[in-house]
């Protein structure tokens, strides 16, 4: 360590520099070595879990573009949740609680819609039908909503209202015959605009938190 000091003496090197590359690297390393094992206990190549879907299907760039937007805002709005619960440390207790329970729905959300758990893994992996694993999610998220309902009242919170609504209309949509006309323009367009919604909803929700956590206090 000292070596390195020497030769790159600007290089912010922190004392704990062995824990902190530990805490940084383990997560991903673990990540990465469950398909290593994966794929020497059940015989898959690798390149089946590492590669990009549309590579391995040599499908056009934009297949899936609009489900692929629609996991970037789920993305995004579970790390506003997850960073403004952790910068709001212990000053706001009720809201850090709200934001922190928020950032875990928008990822069981977010991987559900990445990955067709209630599509695919529930009914072909565990037989459990696919209506049971909606309705789970519906409970899940009447839940949340009425735990937090008195936060929930004192933040704008129009365009949370929005995403219900466009939830709603493509789960309804859903139950529709597919070869229906316009189906897919309903069930997709207003799951869109649902996943827009609800990241709309707590970038508002987050940046107004930040902001008046770091106004000074006359």
């Amino acid at each position: 360590m000292e070596n390195v000091r020497k030769w790159f003496p600007a290089l912010p090197i922190p004392a704990d520099l062995p824990a902190l590359l530990l805490k940084t690297y383990l997560p991903p390393f673990a990540f990465f070595s469950m398909f290593v094992v994966l794929r020497f206990s059940r015989d898959i190549p690798l390149y089946y879990f590492t590669k990009d879907p549309l590579a391995l299907a040599e499908a056009p760039f934009y297949y899936g573009i609009l489900s692929n937007a629609g996991i970037l805002l789920w993305c995004s709005a579970a790390v506003l949740c997850f960073f403004c619960s952790f910068a709001l440390g212990k000053k706001d207790n009720e809201f850090r609680s709200y934001l922190l329970l928020s950032g875990i729905v928008t990822t069981v959300l977010m991987t559900d819609d990445m990955l067709q758990v209630h599509e695919h893994i529930f009914p072909n992996l565990l037989q459990i039908g696919e209506t049971w694993v909606q309705l789970s999610y519906f409970l899940m998220i009447g839940a949340y909503s009425v735990v937090f309902f008195r936060k929930i009242v004192k933040t704008n919170f129009l365009f949370l209202i929005f995403a219900y609504m466009f939830f709603a209309l493509s789960m309804y949509s859903d139950t529709l015959p597919h070869g229906a006309s316009g189906h897919f323009y309903i069930e997709d367009g207003s799951k869109f605009f649902g996943i827009f919604s609800w990241f709309a909803y707590f970038l508002q929700l987050c940046s107004k938190l930040v902001a008046e956590r770091a106004r000074p206090v006359s």
